[in-house]
């Protein structure tokens, strides 16, 4: 009756301890913590049979916990693909010592793909909308699980994406990991910047637009001001052009701002940033850097010809005028002839 008594009091203290809210996480590490908190349990207790049952308690969280190390290792999927491409989904896992029962792919909640390689047929494909498999890229194993969709559609494909893997019977242990995917029509190419002046003068007003290639959706467009984020006094609303015959549509977002050099220096580094919302890694920037100058370099350019000539933000003016000039010496030297 007295080993009775101690065996439930030491079941009741290992699911406790399996169950703790401050148990980690990872299950695998719990075998060292059960470890820990039944040796602990010595010290404060002088019953030698509670010590040799909390001890033999251990061992047996140690060997039982063995089997709690599936994990997944790896999950990789593009955060957006072009609908004209393919869309490769992975998966690595690592057993931890158990069977492998089934590895399946969902997409939004609604199973598309199971593997099993215990049953027959190892391979079974469900009919979900805008999911279509490229049979010749499965492969699937007791490691990895990787797939290639083909045909994209623009409004269907996109959404959460996740893989499963589950163990064999008894435990039936589960683990996944979801990663969402956009699929839209990006840019055949990066944003590009226009009616910006190689130099600008203290006081001057610099104005720039930048533009994004089309597509579905459009881009969101963010200017950088010497790699700062622009703030809003500094820039307009963002404007969509009308969808061409593809639906594909571009961006464009104009900056406008007064030049400062005590501000910004004798250069100004201007960046525009086009992406796509919610995804990143879809970004792809335009640079420029322009001159500026102060009060003392603009009383050095009235005071040297040449050096007005070749900085000065009006050149194409002086240059027209000295034209002008020229032909009216000209025709002036005939006359007199």
């Amino acid at each position: 009756m007295l080993f009775s008594v101690f065996d439930k009091k030491s079941s009741d203290s290992y699911e406790k301890l399996r169950n703790s809210s401050d148990a980690p996480e990872n299950k695998c590490q719990r075998k060292s913590a059960i470890k820990l908190k039944l040796t602990n349990a010595h010290s404060t207790r002088t019953d030698k049979m509670w010590w040799i049952l909390s001890q033999a308690l251990a061992l047996l969280a140690l060997t039982s916990s063995r089997v709690e190390c599936l994990r997944l290792t790896k999950m990789s999927a593009p955060g957006v693909v072009d609908y004209r491409s393919t869309l490769h989904l992975e998966c690595q896992f690592d057993m931890g010592g158990e069977l492998l029962y089934a590895v399946k792919w969902y997409k939004d909640d609604h199973e598309f793909f199971r593997y099993q390689p215990h049953q027959q047929p190892h391979q079974l494909l469900f009919p979900v909308h805008g999911v279509r498999l490229a049979n010749e890229t499965i492969d699937c194993g007791t490691r990895r699980c990787q797939l290639t969709l083909d045909h994209l559609v623009r409004q269907r494909s996109g959404g959460a994406y996740r893989c499963e893997v589950s163990t064999e019977a008894p435990a039936f242990r589960l683990i996944s990991e979801t990663r969402n995917v956009t699929v839209a029509a990006l840019p055949a190419e990066g944003p590009w910047i226009e009616d910006l002046e190689a130099h600008y003068a203290e006081g001057d007003i610099l104005t720039a637009k930048c533009l994004s290639a089309p597509s579905d959706p459009p881009q969101l467009i963010t200017w950088y001001i010497n790699k700062e984020l622009a703030a809003g006094k500094y820039v307009r609303d963002i404007k969509r052009s009308k969808p061409d015959e593809n639906g594909l549509a571009s961006s464009s977002l104009i900056i406008r701002l007064v030049v400062e050099t005590q501000k910004y220096g004798k250069h100004i580094d201007l960046s525009c940033v086009a992406s796509f919302d919610g995804v990143p890694e879809s970004a792809r920037t335009a640079s420029k850097t322009v001159a500026l100058f102060d009060h003392e370099t603009q009383i050095q350019q009235h005071s040297n010809p040449s050096f007005t000539y070749w900085y000065s933000s009006t050149t194409t003016v002086r240059t027209d005028i000295l034209l002008v000039i020229t032909a009216l010496g000209v025709v002036v030297l005939r006359t007199n002839r």
